[in-house]
């Protein structure tokens, strides 16, 4: 599980998840999701958004695979929004934002990726 902000730096990683597992299961069973839950995680101070003067939260955004919690943000079912343009509208702003995650984990896995010929180097270790 990782925590980016909009300008490609992690904030926070979770790391000992299994693939097998979902990952909103992963992420209430880490120590990241259970301080959120608690209310006990404090990533940055509210900030107005740009043109607003009332400070709003800095939350996640999540995939379907989550629980919809007041510190977490996930897509409307696909359903829903062939019927209502502004639910559509809102996933797809939900979804450039999950680029950014996307994208840095993208990037960063290129520079430590390991190939199958390290292999023997790392058992050996």
């Amino acid at each position: 599980m990782t925590i980016v902000d909009p300008y490609y730096k992690f904030i926070c990683v979770d790391i000992g998840g299994f693939g097998k597992n979902s990952d909103g299961r992963i992420f209430e069973a880490s120590t990241m999701g259970q301080r959120f839950e608690a209310g006990l995680m404090h990533i940055a101070e509210d900030k107005p958004l740009p043109g607003q003067r009332e400070p709003c939260p800095h939350v996640l955004i999540g995939d379907e695979g989550f629980a919809l919690k007041p510190y977490l943000m996930r897509p409307f079912p696909y359903r829903q929004t062939k019927a209502d343009a502004r639910k559509e509208k809102y996933n797809t702003g939900l979804c450039r934002a999950r680029r950014v995650v996307e994208n840095l984990l993208g990037f960063k896995s290129e520079e430590f990726f390991i190939g199958p010929w390290k292999r023997k180097q790392i058992l050996q270790f």
